[in-house]
């Protein structure tokens, strides 16, 4: 695996506080995940978590690489998504949430109207 990969595993441990939830997040199985923290650790030649037999939590050496991995990971988001910008053009996922009878009188033809106008935009609508 990738660097960035081992960072992202070890941040999503980290604030997982366990194995399993983090692989469920991942999409990893726990065993695949151990592997790959062992690693890291062989690599590295340093203990990043403390492990029992109820948690997992982060060495001082681990918390360190941890903060570092954050800031590391983010930036290479920033970095993608600028690839994925196109200037004056709208992007993302908007979320609403309405009353059932204002959203199919008012939000309905809105939400048309505006994804006509911007494709890469997409709605999660809610209505109750």
């Amino acid at each position: 695996m990738g660097k960035l990969e081992d960072m992202a595993l070890l941040v999503a441990v980290a604030e997982a506080g366990g194995l399993s939830a983090a692989g469920r997040r991942l999409s990893l199985s726990p065993a695949t995940m151990t592997a790959r923290l062992k690693a890291m650790e062989e690599r590295y030649q340093t203990r990043l978590f403390h492990r029992s037999t109820r948690a997992i939590t982060l060495t001082r050496a681990g918390e360190d690489f941890y903060h570092a991995a954050r800031r590391v990971l983010e930036e290479a988001r920033h970095a993608e998504s600028l690839l994925t910008q196109k200037e004056g053009v709208l992007s993302g996922n908007i979320r609403l949430s309405a009353p059932s009878d204002f959203g199919r009188q008012y939000l309905s033809p809105a939400i048309v109207d505006f994804s006509r106008r911007h494709p890469e935009v997409t709605f999660s609508v809610f209505l109750g």
